[in-house]
């Protein structure tokens, strides 16, 4: 942990002004409202001494001005062409964590090591742009001006929040209007991911919006804790497990069986053709159990 929070610092050192100050943030939907582009994606360019940090934007955006709350982000452009879609990162894990852990555990240009942080062999960032949002307002460096009264405990306002958000990161960066937008992340994303991206439907399907949303991703989703944990004592407790899916159009070896489970608990239009369908279990040290 002491080692985030060192990294994390540095960033926040490379995010500040020539002058050090630690009272000012990169706030950059004044700069958007007032059609300073240009000015706005200079400023929010991540410039570091060494190339272990790719080239990338970081900043804050506001997305309600009488809460004065603000989104913090860390955007990476993909290394492999201009075709490469937009992916939005918003979680893992718990509600109160970053999704810098995200990038920096899962699938970012950079991973942490025991004294600092080095370049990722691997990274999604090959072939995507990955777009890491702190949300909701309150975790991370996302921040309400309101304190407490800005932070959001329901779905409307989350989802609310992150649409105001993508709105002006598009403003900031139209050329990716023409790229597909998929929306995702993993663990409890499962309670954000949804409801944004079915917000952002709503807004597409009223005119009110234009952006090329193409659809949603979740990794092991945490989108109803009481019911998926009841699945999951049920059917699954004390092994490690991978499971063969039948999803209706083709198979799929999904791990871990977290997926399983939400899609067991879960009501959609092909719940019981997946309850119907023969699966089959890799239990830890034990071989396969066909169900």
């Amino acid at each position: 942990m002491a080692v985030i929070l060192l990294s994390l610092s540095y960033l926040v050192y490379l995010l500040l002004p020539a002058d050090g100050s630690v009272n000012r943030k990169l706030m950059l939907s004044p700069l958007i409202c007032r059609d300073q582009i240009e000015l706005a994606r200079e400023l929010s360019l991540v410039e570091a001494e060494t190339s272990v940090i790719p080239t990338s934007h970081a900043g804050f955006i506001t997305v309600d001005e009488i809460l004065g709350n603000h989104l913090f982000f860390w955007f990476f452009p993909s290394t492999s062409g201009s075709e490469s879609p937009l992916v939005v990162w918003l979680k893992m894990e718990g509600p109160e964590f970053t999704s810098s852990l995200g990038l920096f555990y899962e699938n970012g240009p950079m991973r942490l090591t025991d004294k600092w942080y080095e370049r990722s062999n691997i990274s999604w960032t090959e072939t995507m742009s990955m777009l890491y949002i702190d949300n909701p307002v309150g975790v991370g460096y996302s921040y309400s001006d309101s304190g407490i009264a800005g932070y959001r405990t329901d779905q409307d306002g989350y989802s609310k929040d992150l649409y105001e958000f993508i709105e002006q990161f598009y403003l900031l960066f139209p050329e990716y209007q023409i790229r597909e937008l998929y929306i995702g992340g993993k663990s409890y994303a499962g309670k954000y991911v949804p409801v944004f991206a079915y917000h952002l439907h709503l807004e597409i399907k009223a005119g009110r919006s234009y952006l090329p949303l193409a659809g949603i991703y979740l990794g092991s989703p945490l989108f109803d804790p009481y019911e998926q944990e009841i699945f999951r004592n049920r059917m699954f407790d004390g092994f490690k497990y991978k499971v063969l899916i039948y999803t209706g159009d083709q198979d799929a070896l999904v791990s871990p069986a977290m997926v399983d489970v939400a899609l067991l608990s879960m009501i959609w239009s092909r719940q019981q053709e997946y309850e119907d369908s023969r699966r089959s279990v890799w239990w830890s040290g034990k071989g396969c159990r066909n169900k």
